[in-house]
């Protein structure tokens, strides 16, 4: 596909694709920031693939994703039900010391949540934040499909350039 001169309207087809890329962004975007939001506040609250407790063993810093640090605790995990056990569990904690055990549970991807209201709420957040924009994806695409994919009619009443 060329880009267009200034001049130049996009084609049917171009359109097409247009608003194609929209929804298809807009919806997984939707689609996944509500599902692992849902499952990552759910887990904070306790209800995931394995519950149980973390037994700190040390903790330290390590880089934060968008910038500085964020402090991990590493341990042993025991699920409640005795069937699940991890020496090499993590979690994200600024105030767990050694020794001490933090209730967690296990989401589907292996990470570890601490049962905590802070983690819930953020869940949340990012589930909200990232479903807006999710929706506005989704409305653009519906905007160029609908103003894009509609037979174009000149000045003079006629289908087609002028």
């Amino acid at each position: 596909m060329t880009l267009l001169a200034a001049d130049e309207q996009p084609t049917r087809r171009q359109r097409a694709l247009y608003a194609a890329g929209y929804l298809a962004a807009g919806l997984g975007m939707y689609g996944g920031s509500v599902t692992f939001g849902a499952l990552e506040w759910a887990a904070a609250r306790g209800n995931g693939t394995a519950t149980g407790s973390l037994q700190i063993e040390h903790c330290e810093m390590r880089p934060a994703t968008r910038s500085g640090q964020k402090r991990v605790c590493l341990g042993a995990f025991r699920a409640s039900n005795s069937e699940t056990v991890d020496d090499r569990a993590e979690v994200d904690s600024e105030n767990g010391r050694k020794g001490q055990s933090i209730a967690v549970t296990r989401t589907l991807i292996g990470d570890y949540i601490r049962h905590d209201g802070d983690a819930a709420a953020k869940a949340m957040v990012w589930t909200l934040a990232f479903g807006a924009i999710g929706t506005g994806c989704t409305a653009a695409g519906v905007h160029h499909a609908r103003r894009g994919l509609k037979p174009q009619v000149n000045r003079n009443g006629l289908h087609g350039p002028e």
